[in-house]
């Protein structure tokens, strides 16, 4: 089994529903959708040799590496 994990940073961007899930009569012209979150510092992994288990460890220490208080938002 194939195993893949990512770790970004991304500051939080506001947004509505509808810019996040078309309603299902359409979007309207007159509201255009805001853009998303911007990822930076992107991590990617994967394999196919190692336990799922491992892969997860190392993104989870990845991603405390640079905060390991959890005092980020």
């Amino acid at each position: 089994m194939a195993t893949l994990a990512c770790v970004f940073d991304a500051d939080p961007v506001p947004r509505r529903p509808h810019d996040i899930i078309a309603p299902p009569d359409g979007r309207s012209p007159a509201r255009t959708p805001r853009p998303g979150p911007t990822a930076t510092a992107k991590w990617l992994t994967g394999s196919v040799v190692h336990p799922p288990e491992d892969s997860i460890a190392a993104s989870f220490d990845r991603a405390e590496a640079p905060d390991p208080g959890h005092t980020w938002t």
